[in-house]
Formats: structure tokens, sequence, C-alpha cells
């Protein structure tokens, strides 16, 4: 399910295949077609990004593989009220490098939704805006800390 940035309360379904190879959930768009081991590398992947951040691999995010247009123009997202993270499936405009990219970016949102809840936060549909401007707020902090400020 997706919801939209400029109405959160929309929602679209995205019908996909659960693949049950894998220690986690995974799951695979109808509107995909991703051959095993391009998915086993998206997982593998994932694994390495959680690794590089610190989160056990017991906290294993949902993985979705949708089709382009079923992400709304992002290359991935990550979800911290269900702990799911899609990932958009274009093999013929995606480099593996930038794939990559969007595979830690997403798992940097993870590790601080696992920072969140360690820190006593249960994150859910109604208090996710909360946790968004809390999680802004110390961002902000680390930043004035690190010597970062607005420039022009």
């Amino acid at each position: 399910m997706k919801r939209s940035a400029k109405n959160p309360n929309w929602t679209k379904w995205v019908v996909t295949d659960r693949i049950v190879t894998y220690a986690s959930p995974v799951y695979v768009s109808e509107r995909v077609g991703i051959k095993p081991k391009e998915l086993h590398i998206f997982y593998q992947d994932t694994g390495k990004a959680m690794r590089m951040f610190g989160v056990a691999l017991t906290e294993m995010s949902t993985l979705i593989i949708v089709a382009v247009d079923e992400l709304h123009g992002a290359a991935g997202a990550y979800d911290p009220v269900d702990n799911t993270v899609k990932y958009i499936w274009d093999r013929d405009n995606v480099l593996p490098e930038e794939r990559l990219g969007v595979i830690i970016h997403e798992m940097w949102h993870r590790r601080q939704a696992y920072d969140a809840v360690r820190e006593g936060w249960t994150i859910t549909h109604e208090n996710k805006s909360a946790y968004i401007a809390w999680l802004a707020e110390k961002c902000r902090k680390r930043m004035e800390r690190l010597g970062v400020t607005d420039a022009e």
C-alpha cells in the first residue's frame, strides 16, 4: 500500500506475490519481472546496509519490489510504521551503483526508526507526524553540533 505525499489519506494497493525463500518477508509486484538472482542482490545489499548502520538482521524490513509508476517518482521508500521498504525495479534506467545508493539511503531511515524504538517510541500511523518532527529536531541538533549551518 502506498500513501500520497500530497494526501496521506489516499492509498493505492500494489498487488504482490510473496517470495517464500527468504527468512524475512519479500514481495514482488505482479507488474515486475525480476529474475531470482536480481532479487537476491536487493535482499543481500539491504542486509549489508543494515549491518553497516548497526541494525541486526533480525530486524530486517519487509522488502517490496515495485514497478516505477507504483512509487510516484521515488526510487525507494521506507515506512517506519510497518518497517517496510519499497524499491523500484527499473533495470533499463537505474545503474547498479544508483540502486545501491537508494538501498543505503532507505536503510539509514531504517536505522533512525530503530534508534527511535530503542528510545521508547512506538511508531504508528497516528503519531508518525510527531515522530518525523522529533526526528527532524534531533537531526537539526546534530547538524548544529557538527557545525553545519544554513548557508546561502
